[in-house]
């Protein structure tokens, strides 16, 4: 799994299907979160098993997460894969900036 795009309050992931699906058919993904100042997983989206790709929203400019997705079939749940530590950018706010722009006009 990997992280292929960062906003400062959301972060795209990425992922390859299992090789071996347990002898039953995939049916989809879990996708879950984690802040790493946390204990629990907070569960997002279930996707389909076509989909390998999904973008986490409402994340806080300059926290950490954890993101894992979770293959499933009709027997249950497999192995998490899990994210290393995703440090979401800090936003820089043009407010701040404007006094000092409207001098320059």
């Amino acid at each position: 799994m990997s992280v292929v795009g960062r906003t400062p309050d959301s972060a795209e992931i990425r992922w390859s299907a299992p090789d071996d699906s347990g002898g039953s058919a995939l049916q989809g993904y879990v996708i879950e979160l984690r802040e790493v100042s946390r204990s629990y997983w907070r569960r997002l989206a279930t996707v389909g098993p076509n989909t390998t790709t999904y973008t986490v929203g409402d994340l806080t400019p300059g926290d950490e997460y954890v993101v894992r997705v979770i293959a499933k079939n009709e027997e249950g749940e497999g192995s998490p894969l899990t994210s290393d530590y995703i440090t979401m950018p800090k936003s820089k706010s043009i407010l701040v900036a404007l006094p000092y722009i409207r001098n320059y006009l």
